[in-house]
Order: C-alpha cells, then sequence, then structure tokens
C-alpha cells in the first residue's frame, strides 16, 4: 500500500482485525456482561418472557466479586521495575536512575490504575490493554516525557491478527479508535478536515464499501464519517505501523556498538581490524505513528520504541484446529451462575406461590357470623381470632340415603422444599468456587473462625495461588512496556541534564544523568545512554503497606518485651516510624533523645556525650567484676545450702513414709531410718567440707597476708640496720 493511501490502509487493517476475532469479542461480550450481572446473566429473551407472565426473576451475582479478589490482589502487590546492566558501557549507576525514571514517569500518570484496569478487563472479559506514550515536558518546552494511558475500552484496540507473542509484541501494526463529536474534532483538529466536507464524504462511501469490505454495511461507513448527515461522531484512529528496515551495526574505539543513526562523542572512531571496519548488517524495527481519519492523515510522527506501544492482557489462549481461543476468568462459571440464579428464583418463586388460604371445608361450613356481625373465617389469614366457630353440615349418602355430620375444616399444612432448592443453590455456587479457583469467602465458617491477620492471609492464598496466572499475564505486559521504556528514555533524554527519580521507597528527588567528564577525570555519570539493560518486574506490597506491616511487627515485639523500649532510641525511632514525617511527632522524638527541635549538637558536646558513657561504661564494668567476686566468694556456701535444703525435703517426705509404714514392717522402717541417717550424715560431711575448704581458703589468704606481712617488717629492718651502719661509718672516714 503506497504511503499516501494510509486512510485506507488502516481502514483495511480494522477490518482485518474485525473479521479475524468476531467470535473472541463475542465471547469478550458475554463474560463482561456475566459480570456486570442483573438481567446480563439470564438468557436472551428469558427476562422478557418472565416478565409478560408476571413471574420473578433474581439475580444473585457471585461473579463480579471472583474478578474483585484477583483485581485486589494486584492493587496490594504493585509491579515495579528491577534494572540490570547487560554491557556496552551500561553500569550499575545507570540502572538505578533508569528505574527511577521509570518509578516517576509511573508516579506522575498513574500507572498502577491503568495496568490494574486491564487486568480487570483481562478477567472478566479475555483480554485488557494499556499503553505508553509521551508529551511534552510542559507547555513552555519541547522536551518530551513518557506516561502510561489507560485502556478504558479494550474493544476500541485493534491489531495485528497474525501476532502471535503473548503480549502481541510481534504486531505489524496495531491502533485505537476514539470516538468524538463533531464539535470535538473540528476543537482538536481544526475544521479543514475532509471527512467534514460532505461532498468528499458522499463520493468516498462507494470506494470505502469495496475498500474495507463492508458491501451494504452502510451503519459501519456512517462510523468512521459520522453518519449520514455528517453530525457524528466520527472515529479518528491513532495507528502505529512497523516496518522492518536493514542497518548496518559498527563497532566504535570506545568499546561500544552503535548503529549509523547514532552519533558517537567527540573523538569516538570506528574501529578497524585486517579486513577493514568492525561491521555487520542487523534488521531493526521501525514504528511510525499516524493520526487519521477516514479520509486524512491528521499527523504522523516516528516512535521511538521498537514495537506497537499497545501492551496486551490477555487470558489462556489456545489453538484448535487453527482457530485461536481465549478465556476469561468467568468461562467455566457462567453456567453455575445462571443455576445459582434459577435455584434462588425457583425459590422465590414457591414461597410466592404458597396458598393464602389455608383452611378446607364443605360448602357452608364458614357461613358463621358472630355477635358483632364479623365472619372470623373471612380474616382468618391476616388476623389472630380466639376461636373460630364452625357451621354443622350434614351429608347424605346417595346409596343408602343414610344421613351424617361432615367433618370439621382441616388447615392445609404442605411444605414448600425450600431446603432442597437452597442445597442445590449451594452445590452451584461451589461449582463457581471449582471453576474459578476463588476459595476465599468472608461468608464461610472457617473465615469466621479465623482469630488472626495471619490465619485470614492463609485462607486467602489459597485464591492467590489458583488465579497467579492472571498476575504473571500482567507482569509480563508490563515487564516489556519497562523494555520499552529503557529504548525511549536514553532517545528523549540524551544529554547532560537533571531530572526527578523516584527511588524505590517512594521519596522523589533530583538526579544529574547523563554526565561528561574530561578526559582523565572519573565520577559518577549516571549514563542512561550508554549500553543495555534488561528489564523485569518485581511485584509486592507498596512502601506504605511495609512500613505498616513493620510496625505491626514491632508493636507485637514490645507486647512481649516492653523493655525493649528503654534502648537508647529504639523509642524515638518507633515513634518516627508511626508519625511518618509529622512535624509534631518528630519533635517529640526529637526530645526522647535529648535534642530539642531545630538544634544540631556541636562536636564539643558529643565529645562530653562519649565521656560520661565511658565513664559509666567504667562503672559498670567495675560493679560486674565485684558482683563475679562476691558471687565466687559465696558459691560454695550457696552450693552448700542447697544441698542441704534438698536433703532437708527428702529427709521429711522419708520420715513421713517410715512413721506411716513402721507399725507395718519394723525391720523395713529400720533399715530407710539407717539409710536416712547415711544419707544426713553424708549432707553433713558435704557441709563440712565444703565449710573446710572455705575456711583453708581464708586461712590460706589470712597466712599469705602474714607472711608478706613479716617479709614487708625484715626488710624493714634490714633497711634501718644498713643505715644505722652508714652513720656511723661517716665519723671515722672524716677523722
Amino acid at each position: 500500500m503506497a504511503e499516501e493511501n494510509i486512510p485506507e490502509f488502516v481502514r483495511r487493517c480494522w477490518d482485518a482485525y474485525q473479521s479475524a476475532t468476531t467470535h473472541l469479542r463475542e465471547a469478550s461480550k458475554e463474560s463482561l456482561k456475566m459480570w456486570v450481572g442483573g438481567d446480563h446473566q439470564w438468557r436472551p429473551g428469558e427476562v422478557a418472557a418472565r416478565v409478560a407472565a408476571n413471574r420473578p426473576y433474581i439475580t444473585i451475582n457471585r461473579l463480579k466479586p471472583v474478578v474483585d479478589q484477583v483485581e485486589n490482589e494486584a492493587r496490594n502487590n504493585p509491579p515495579g521495575p528491577v534494572a540490570h546492566p547487560v554491557g556496552g558501557g551500561a553500569d550499575d549507576d545507570g540502572a538505578d536512575i533508569l528505574e527511577g525514571l521509570i518509578r516517576e514517569y509511573e508516579y506522575r500518570s498513574d500507572a498502577p490504575r491503568a495496568y490494574v484496569t486491564a487486568l480487570r478487563y483481562a478477567a472478566a472479559g479475555n483480554y485488557g490493554v494499556f499503553e505508553l506514550a509521551t508529551e511534552f515536558a510542559g507547555e513552555r518546552t519541547f522536551e518530551q516525557r513518557l506516561l502510561v494511558k489507560e485502556g478504558e475500552d479494550p474493544a476500541m484496540y485493534f491489531t495485528d491478527p497474525d501476532a502471535r507473542a503473548a503480549c502481541r509484541q510481534d504486531a505489524m501494526f496495531g491502533g485505537k479508535i476514539r470516538v468524538l463529536s463533531r464539535d470535538k474534532l473540528i476543537e482538536e483538529y481544526g475544521s479543514k478536515l475532509n471527512v467534514l466536507n460532505r461532498n468528499l464524504r458522499d463520493r468516498a462511501a462507494g470506494w470505502m464499501q469495496q475498500a474495507v469490505g463492508w458491501h451494504g454495511q452502510q451503519a459501519s461507513v456512517n462510523q468512521w464519517t459520522g453518519g449520514s448527515g455528517g453530525e457524528g461522531p466520527y472515529y479518528v484512529c491513532e495507528f502505529y505501523r512497523v516496518k522492518i528496515e536493514k542497518t548496518t551495526l559498527r563497532q566504535h574505539s570506545d568499546g561500544i556498538l552503535r548503529f549509523d543513526d547514532e552519533t558517537p562523542p567527540a573523538g569516538v572512531t570506528v574501529k578497524t581490524d585486517d579486513d577493514g571496519e568492525i561491521k555487520r548488517s542487523e534488521p531493526r524495527r521501525k514504528v511510525r505513528k499516524y493520526v487519521v481519519t477516514a479520509l486524512d492523515v491528521i499527523s504522523e510522527t516516528e516512535w521511538y520504541g521498537d514495537c506497537v506501544p499497545h501492551f496486551w492482557v490477555m487470558g489462556p489462549e489456545i489453538y484448535i484446529d487453527g482457530k485461536l481461543y481465549r478465556l476469561s476468568l468467568l468461562d467455566g462459571a457462567k453456567d453455575s451462575q445462571r443455576g445459582l440464579n434459577y435455584s434462588a428464583t425457583s425459590a422465590a418463586e414457591i414461597v410466592n406461590s404458597m396458598t393464602k388460604s389455608p383452611w378446607v371445608g364443605w360448602v357452608g361450613q364458614f357461613d358463621v357470623a358472630n355477635a358483632q356481625g364479623i365472619n372470623p373465617w373471612e380474616s382468618s389469614n391476616t388476623q389472630m381470632w380466639a376461636y373460630m366457630e364452625v357451621k354443622p353440615t350434614f351429608a347424605t349418602d346417595p346409596a343408602t340415603g343414610t344421613t351424617h355430620l361432615l367433618p370439621a375444616p382441616q388447615r392445609n399444612s404442605w411444605e414448600a422444599p425450600i431446603q432442597r432448592l437452597l442445597e442445590l443453590a449451594t452445590f452451584f455456587i461451589e461449582g463457581i468456587k471449582g471453576s474459578t479457583s476463588v476459595f476465599f469467602d468472608p461468608s464461610i465458617q472457617s473465615v469466621r473462625d479465623a482469630q488472626s491477620g495471619e490465619a485470614i492471609k492463609a485462607l486467602q492464598s489459597q485464591t492467590n495461588i489458583g488465579t497467579l496466572n492472571w498476575q504473571d499475564n500482567l507482569h509480563r505486559a508490563v515487564a516489556l512496556s519497562y523494555g520499552q521504556a529503557a529504548k525511549i528514555l536514553p532517545k528523549i533524554m540524551d544529554g547532560p541534564r537533571v531530572r526527578t527519580i523516584v527511588r524505590a521507597d517512594s521519596q522523589h528527588e533530583q538526579a544529574e544523568i547523563n554526565k561528561e567528564f574530561p578526559p582523565g577525570q572519573k565520577g559518577k555519570r549516571n549514563n542512561i545512554t550508554l549500553g543495555e539493560y534488561s528489564l523485569r518486574v518485581k511485584a509486592g506490597p507498596s512502601t506504605e503497606d511495609r512500613t505498616d506491616q513493620a510496625m505491626e511487627a514491632l508493636t507485637e515485639v514490645f507486647k512481649i518485651a516492653p523493655g525493649l523500649l528503654n534502648a537508647p532510641g529504639v523509642a524515638a525511632q518507633f515513634l518516627r516510624l508511626v508519625g511518618r514525617g509529622t512535624p509534631q511527632v518528630e519533635a517529640m522524638a526529637n526530645s526522647l533523645m535529648g535534642k530539642q527541635q531545630g538544634e544540631e549538637q556541636t562536636p564539643e558536646q558529643l565529645q562530653t556525650m562519649l565521656a560520661q558513657l565511658q565513664q559509666q561504661g567504667q562503672a559498670k564494668d567495675m560493679l560486674i567484676q565485684k558482683m563475679q567476686q562476691a558471687l565466687a566468694a559465696k558459691l560454695p556456701q550457696v552450693e552448700a545450702d542447697k544441698w542441704m535444703a534438698a536433703v532437708r525435703a527428702i529427709a521429711q517426705i522419708r520420715v513421713a513414709e517410715i512413721t506411716a509404714s513402721k507399725d507395718r514392717d519394723n525391720a523395713q522402717a529400720e533399715r530407710d531410718a539407717a539409710q536416712l541417717e547415711s544419707i544426713m550424715g553424708m549432707a553433713h560431711d558435704t557441709a563440712s567440707q565444703a565449710a573446710d575448704q572455705q575456711h583453708e581458703r581464708t586461712m590460706q589468704g589470712a597466712d599469705q597476708q602474714h607472711e608478706q606481712g613479716l617479709q614487708a617488717s625484715d626488710q624493714q629492718h634490714e633497711a634501718s640496720q644498713a643505715q644505722q651502719q652508714q652513720q656511723q661509718e661517716q665519723p671515722t672516714q672524716s677523722v
């Protein structure tokens, strides 16, 4: 198709997708209606027939909570990027910056909402979509930035029906239809469009039908061209077309491989060997974006990624005889849901048809009026009466001619089989659980019996395991979008600049990226334009949820061991965790740390605090030594006391036993008494030995002190004698 016929090419692509996926889109529509509930859960025509016959119909939607649980699991564990350098100049710093840039555009564009919406449509209707786009960073700049867009209605997206990849990243085309009113179309794109010209529109209607195979389907043509009157709505398509071009990949002197359309830094040349330049040919996917109406190409731009930026979250797919089938989470539960509705409706219908006149009697028996002229039988089903009289009624046997009194009226005691219908409804509810793998039900007894949050989480994990494939399909699409972001961000942020990034703890900060240094100077480059990075998804609770979990765990720990709060800084840090940056709470935490709000401690104050802590440590060490010495001195006595206490307890028991048995067995009593005396003797000897040992140690210490005193006295006496002798010799020498 020639480039000048892009609108016709877009219409052909739309028609090809519509024709190839009719059965998939119809199945998706039916599943979505079952998820919505109400009249949609009944077969076509059943509701109208029941209303016409004045019969009830009841819908108990058990399918929406099934999708809600899968959706809420994605909300509680949002995906996030994890980048790894794979070569070509990539490094860990660049990976950290790349992760921060991805978190920033996810935060700015509320990406978790787009992800959850795609998962909801996939679970309820077998496919969902979210997209990646660019926008200007402000109204006074040409710089662009990434954002994630929510796929509000997946039915308005189309893609290459020949694509086979899980997220359709191998598609050669894809688009999104926007339905605009005439005024909105003029407001966004002006009034010079061909599709607004009635003469051009009427002349084009015939060949449009021929071009896209819409013979006899004027309504489809009108969707694109604004209807027969041209008042709208109009179809405007954002269309992406992929072409594969062969380009040359060359190795440069800095060791990095670059394509011909990539400009190397100054001073970097192509590397050569004996055969010349080191290069090879490489097919590359080039993507162009068009904005078209049925007759206009409104704009044409280059897309920086290498695939259509529509990321499809699919249900399980399978081919049968070359035909693609795709399931939603609700497909296996549709019949069970209808059976549940039939059971509830039948129970209500039976209750409604129960007799309102419970008494059965013979003609004339109820023709009775009381003294007030009221017949109690006429209001017996709405009013309580103390008694009700019956008129005696006789009947004559035609065979014998005898007359006898007829029996009194009887109450109709028929009971509707409601219990059986409730059992049938329970059967269908279990069928819904089994087909969807969603077993967590807050109304069942096992959940009501769960007393802790951990027990409830264990029950919820049964559902999470059964529906893990849906989370995995979402993460696969998100990981693909991260890979595209890793290719797009270096192109729209290709020079030194300062950008906002979001850290893993959700904190925003400014960072210099793609920083360049003079030759010979090294530093942190944070360069995302060099090399390649592999991106994957890491799902888990958000920073706020992890903080809440940590706070709950710490609270339980402090309940068990409250003394931990007395440790220096623990109470203050826990208070900061609870306050989460609240200025008043931060001031309280600072006061616990001995620091006034807004006051910084000087080095002299820190030195004083260190000296105080050292003195406290020395005092504690001396106290511990004294306690150890005292314990060593008292240990023998303590052991002896423990032994004596144990022996006394045994002796008391044995004395009681001997006294009780003495009259029965004197010999045995004497033997027990002898044994007791032996035990008491052993105890006495042990205690005596302990006391002797303590006395010996005391005496040895005294002897050592006495000997030391004698030695000191002898030394002092010898020194005195030597001094006296020296004094006596001095006069002799002078003479």
